[in-house]
């Protein structure tokens, strides 16, 4: 009884063998599938997305000298929207620190020569490994031309590509309002401060100026630091105790100099013929800031009466990002992480 048994389940155990190895056929066959067919367009997912209109103006006003006719800039904007920036997913900025850098330049090389830098003979693996690199942006493209000599740089350029590296990082960095950042604190605090400049429901006063619903100047870039990472105790007091209290929580005390201008810094005048004020340094040429109430007659000043109409930002330039303006800045607060107070030349 028992061998018959055996012997008639015998054939069943074989096919149940055979079912399993069908199994796990189709599981791998699934599984590749899913990594070559979609799993690249889940990658490109997370690009930033880059709207055309916001690219075409961006390009007639950084490329002035090249953009010409909008239409014409909005077909090439188009087109390198669809053919080559796809090729930037899964590159990050904590491994290629100049990556909007790098989106910059081939930005402009797809413009000037109608057509993608990246060949068989110069992967995108090729061009990339310069982009990990710390240094100026402009070692990074003399180098690269110094190596390939279809490379169309010189100094003039060098400013305008930083100006539109910096605008495809703000860019990324707030996409639909929300705060993103990129890991860094100085690239977080930028993204909180365009964060509360977009949405009108925050505006300027003195009277309610920590963030119920309003901020000041230095209220504002006070919490983009805290908000940001940069600061672990927030101490608001004025623009003149600014140039006190930020030194001993991470920042260097400078003379102010443009050209010493970099993306995170705080520009400051204190006490001058003009007041004084404070605002966020963000790159290409722009600060972002908390700079005056505007009231419902068109009237400005710097409190507010507390009513639901002048706790917001009804004209929506009361906090906002601005081009910048190289008048009358006399310090420069930089984020170093350093607890320590100096003065440098």
């Amino acid at each position: 009884m028992t061998l018959s048994m055996s012997g008639a389940f015998r054939p069943q155990k074989k096919k149940s063998k055979r079912w399993l190895i069908a199994i796990i056929s189709l599981l791998i066959s699934l599984g590749y599938f899913f990594l070559m067919v979609l799993l690249p367009p889940i990658a490109m997912l997370s690009l930033p997305s880059i709207a055309l209109d916001w690219l075409v103006g961006k390009t007639q006003e950084i490329f002035s000298d090249i953009a010409g006719g909008n239409q014409a800039v909005e077909i090439l904007a188009q087109g390198w929207l669809d053919t080559v920036y796809p090729q930037f997913s899964g590159y990050e900025i904590s491994k290629y620190p100049k990556l909007y850098l790098a989106e910059s330049y081939s930005f402009y090389y797809y413009f000037i020569n109608e057509e993608n830098l990246i060949t068989d003979s110069f992967t995108m693996s090729d061009y990339m490994e310069y982009f990990k690199s710390t240094a100026s942006d402009t070692e990074i493209m003399n180098q690269l031309k110094y190596d390939h000599d279809f490379i169309l740089y010189d100094e003039s350029l060098a400013s305008q590509l930083t100006t539109f590296s910096d605008a495809l990082l703000n860019n990324a960095l707030t996409q639909g309002g929300e705060v993103k950042g990129d890991g860094t604190v100085i690239g977080n605090t930028i993204a909180w401060a365009l964060s509360v400049a977009a949405d009108d429901s925050h505006g300027y006063c003195q009277t309610h100026r920590f963030g119920n619903p309003e901020y000041d100047c230095s209220s504002f870039v006070s919490y983009a630091y805290k908000m940001g990472g940069g600061i672990s105790k927030l101490t608001i007091g004025n623009t003149t105790s600014m140039l006190r209290t930020m030194p001993i929580q991470g920042f260097v005390l400078l003379p102010y100099s443009k050209d010493k201008l970099q993306r995170g810094d705080i520009v400051i005048y204190d006490q001058t013929s003009y007041g004084s004020h404070t605002e966020l340094y963000i790159g290409g040429n722009q600060t972002v800031g908390a700079h005056q109430n505007i009231h419902a007659d068109g009237s400005t000043g710097i409190t507010c009466d507390g009513s639901a109409s002048d706790q917001r930002d009804i004209s929506g330039n009361e906090i906002s990002v601005v081009t910048f303006y190289d008048s009358g800045w006399q310090y420069i607060l930089r984020y170093t992480g350093q607890s320590k107070f100096e003065v440098s030349q």
